[in-house]
């Protein structure tokens, strides 16, 4: 159905928001949870599993179905201008993601389902998709030895080839076609394709449009999950499956090859072809970023006693920057850094440039979180930042000192004395 339809088909109520939009199939099932609003999307809670400076993605259960909540912290003027130039109007790029897949899925190609989007009135961008069920990433899929031989990661290659020229025989570019988008079932024979935020319809996919796709994942998988038998074979079948030959095989190859070595710089696209072992800890948004805690510190942090000692800056308007060690039942302990940022300056050119401010210590944070995927053992417990004033930042980070990290990762029920409550903290 198209969007369009969806709009209309609306309660006069919902019609007011100017960007609301909801898929007729889940309109019931969100009335009945009072979802009836964008205000009402970005105010749910749940566990953040993955994130990015200016938006994040929220694990959460809505009348027991599994989805995925996408919100984004604010619009900028920038993204607005981009969709607008894309063809979507003046609008989020949450919005701009809900149209993409419903026209995706209208014509086949598997993408996630779509339940809702719009932008609350503060500012901020919402995108409710439905799980996808048991899937894993390619990555994890071609990782497991034991469930693909070597005829198997063939047939593999050549039916994600397929689906991906479809995607852009279809007119469909994917500039987010990494590996980590990328879900495929237990079986190894149907995918699920994520993160269209920046894609759109184009009345022809050019060959350099491809490239610079087909790069992306090229780019993002590791020599020893995929050699080069693997990727020559990947592409030959996307090359058959396309009806464009306006370009030869060999200068598609070196165009890849290029971009590739181009992304490969990249730390995000290393990051992602290391091996990763784990999953990291999921993250919860107690007073939004003021607070965020991650599954251990939420069980064991009291969240007040946490909230007094980790903003004790007064209105004077200096940098400053402080470390404590909070001493747990006279043996464990854990480091506290707390930081006050004045950057009147710097926020100014971040506004316009439509970027967001971020303090070092939510940085940091994000930097634990990557380790704890590649293995090292979970030390990070909270963190958090707040606007004091304009150009004023005030932030911390709470993390397991080192001599109390041996053995978290085998058992991480080692941490149940830490930060217990307010009569068992010290400060030294």
């Amino acid at each position: 159905m198209p969007l369009e339809t969806v709009e209309r088909s609306l309660p006069t109520s919902l019609r007011r928001h100017k960007h609301f939009i909801v898929n007729p199939t889940y309109q019931a099932l969100l009335t009945d949870n009072a979802l009836t609003s964008p205000d009402a999307f970005v105010a749910l809670e749940g566990a953040i599993v993955s994130g990015h400076p200016d938006r994040h993605v929220m694990r959460i259960e809505i009348g027991g179905v599994s989805c995925y909540l996408k919100r984004e912290h604010r619009v900028p003027i920038r993204d607005r201008v981009r969709n607008f130039l894309a063809g979507f109007g003046f609008t989020s790029v949450s919005v701009r993601e809900a149209r993409t897949l419903g026209e995706l899925a209208r014509i086949g190609i598997p993408v996630p389902e779509w339940m809702a989007a719009g932008e609350s009135s503060d500012g901020r961008a919402f995108l409710l998709l439905r799980d996808t069920g048991r899937r894993t990433d390619l990555r994890a899929s071609l990782a497991d030895e034991s469930n693909l031989d070597r005829t198997e990661r063939g047939h593999l290659a050549h039916r994600l080839a397929r689906h991906i020229a479809e995607i852009h025989n279809y007119g469909f570019n994917y500039a987010d076609l990494y590996a980590k988008h990328v879900l495929v079932d237990s079986n190894c024979t149907d995918f699920a394709f994520l993160d269209w935020q920046r894609s759109r319809r184009h009345h022809r996919v050019t060959w350099p449009q491809r490239c610079h796709d087909l790069a992306g994942l090229n780019a993002s998988l590791s020599d020893e999950l995929v050699g080069a038998d693997l990727r020559l074979t990947f592409l030959i079948a996307y090359w058959r499956a396309t009806p464009d030959h306006s370009m030869s095989f060999q200068e598609v190859c070196k165009r890849i090859q290029a971009r590739t070595m181009r992304l490969s710089k990249r730390s995000s696209i290393r990051e992602q072809r290391l091996p990763k072992v784990r999953e990291s800890q999921p993250l919860f948004w107690l007073d939004g970023e003021t607070l965020c805690f991650t599954s251990i510190g939420s069980e064991l942090l009291d969240p007040r006693a946490i909230e007094r000692i980790a903003y004790p800056f007064r209105a004077d308007n200096r940098s400053a920057v402080s470390k404590i060690r909070i001493l747990i039942d006279g043996d464990r302990v854990c480091d506290l850094t707390r930081r006050r940022t004045v950057r009147p300056i710097a926020q100014i050119k971040d506004w316009l440039r439509g970027l967001r401010s971020n303090a070092p210590e939510c940085r940091a944070a994000a930097q634990l979180l990557r380790k704890e995927r590649l293995g090292e053992p979970c030390c990070l417990l909270a963190f958090g930042q707040r606007r004091a004033s304009w150009g004023v930042l005030d932030s911390f980070i709470l993390t397991v000192a080192d001599s109390a990290k041996e053995g978290c990762h085998d058992d991480e029920r080692r941490l149940a004395g830490l930060l217990a409550s307010d009569a068992k903290l010290a400060v030294g």
